[in-house]
């Protein structure tokens, strides 16, 4: 989903991040959070189930770091797309009508706010992040607003005088009064919390949201441990390696492979089957040797296929209790004599909590459909088995993969996600050819003048 891999900055971004990080911390020991005030960008990526963005609680770490991986990339990718500069309380109207010159002039007036109004948020709110403060001039000119004797002015580069008076006004530790604070529409209304708005509610410190329930594909394979790989069409056993002692080691997985079962006169179906009976095979191996373990029988008299409804042997009837995923506490629809009457229960808690499981069709691979782009390049090819664009380059005796997945199968977006593959290719291309010249220049300088170097 990022931008060409030749104009993104990764680096430039880590390093910001860093120092937002460190930011972050030293702006809660110093200064109070409020709504036009926040810690650091990353904040805005932390709102709450309103959209507003939230204090940081004391002990907690810096808004950066509690990002979820998807928040995380939704603020690089509003760096990148928008700079430094847009990280400010300028709504989207004001930043289309503001003038983009450096020289000092009037700015826009709010016909709900006074000049003093104006005045406070300038010197209080500071029109501009507190990180800000301590990058050049040249980065933060022109892109707020200063108070002095002759009003409000605009951050100028030109003119040493500008640039200080920006200065103070980072430097400022107070706070705006209620009545002037920006309103939470004001606030929605600024470019950062626009792009925060679009991405979709993280979760503190990586934390599920309440309710969350995990995928299921629709293809089942009705054992313990044997589960359908989607992209890798293939069945799976999972089991856990286990040491001379019995301990378990490490996780890991054997994958059976649809092609390896298909062939002439094999049709996709049989060889699924097939596939099927080498994974159960396979499971009843790790079975005899310990490594698995058989699955207790089940009377299907006291069993129910709903989630949440239970029979309870010590009470002799059927228990309804939903756990939600994300921290939410259980919740309990009581006790039934009928099985019937306790499912019913528990389809109803699941519907009004919004619990619902999502159910993921497979589809078959004769039915995935294969792209060619129009002009190929060489090492970026389509994998039908995951939808994707897949790139490979060896570079310094190391091979290296980058896959893009394209969000529809539209010819506009195939042929832009081709194109984000293959810049990352030609990049690698180039690297690996400064590699190569390094090795050569090295060799050439180990041998010494005078002397020919054997062949």
């Amino acid at each position: 989903d990022l931008a060409n891999p030749e104009e993104s900055s990764l680096g430039a971004f880590a390093s910001h991040a860093a120092t937002w990080a460190k930011q972050c911390l030293a702006f809660r020991n110093s200064k109070t959070w409020s709504p036009t005030r926040p810690c650091c960008p990353a904040n805005f990526f932390l709102r709450l189930a309103n959209g507003s963005p939230s204090p940081p609680p004391p002990d907690a770490p810096a808004c950066v770091l509690r990002l979820t991986g998807h928040g995380l990339r939704c603020l690089q990718r509003f760096h990148e797309k928008q700079g430094l500069h847009s990280m400010t309380f300028q709504s989207q109207a004001e930043a289309s009508q503001t003038p983009r010159d450096m020289s000092p002039q009037e700015p826009p007036i709010d016909s709900d706010l006074s000049m003093q109004d104006y005045k406070v948020l300038g010197l209080d709110c500071m029109k501009m992040w507190p990180w800000m403060r301590d990058l050049p001039t040249s980065v933060w000119a022109g892109h707020g607003w200063a108070f002095d004797e002759n009003g409000l002015r605009r951050l100028s580069s030109s003119g040493g005088s500008h640039a200080m008076q920006g200065v103070e006004v980072f430097e400022s530790v107070g706070v705006a009064s209620e009545e002037v604070k920006l309103s939470d529409e004001k606030i929605r209304e600024t470019p950062i919390a626009v792009a925060a708005a679009e991405c979709p509610l993280p979760f503190a410190e990586g934390q599920k949201p309440a309710g969350f329930r995990r995928i299921n594909v629709a293809k089942q394979s009705g054992v313990p441990n044997v589960v359908w790989g989607d992209t890798m069409q293939a069945w799976c056993v999972q089991f856990y390696e286990r040491d001379a002692k019995g301990q378990k080691t490490r996780r890991t997985s054997r994958r059976f492979s649809l092609k390896h079962f298909m062939g002439p006169g094999v049709s996709e179906a049989q060889a699924n089957t097939a596939a099927l009976e080498s994974a159960k095979a396979f499971r009843a191996e790790l079975v005899e040797k310990g490594i698995l373990s058989e699955p207790k029988p089940r009377d299907p008299k006291f069993t129910s296929e709903v989630p949440g409804v239970k029979w309870r042997k010590n009470r002799q009837k059927w228990h309804v209790e939903i756990t939600p995923k994300g921290g939410k506490k259980k919740i309990h629809g009581g006790l039934f004599t009928e099985k019937a009457a306790a499912e019913a229960k528990a389809l109803e808690i699941v519907e009004k909590a919004g619990l619902q499981r999502q159910v993921k069709p497979v589809a078959n691979l004769s039915e995935l459909p294969v792209f060619q782009p129009k002009v190929p390049y060489p090492g970026v090819t389509w994998e039908q088995k995951s939808q994707q664009w897949h790139a490979q380059c060896r570079v310094a005796g190391a091979n290296r993969h980058f896959t893009v997945k394209p969000k529809d199968h539209s010819e506009a977006e195939l042929e832009r996600s081709f194109q984000v593959a293959v810049a990352w290719r030609r990049k690698q291309e180039k690297e690996n050819q400064k590699e190569k010249e390094k090795e050569i220049n090295a060799v050439k300088s180990k041998v010494k003048p005078g002397r020919k170097q054997r062949k």
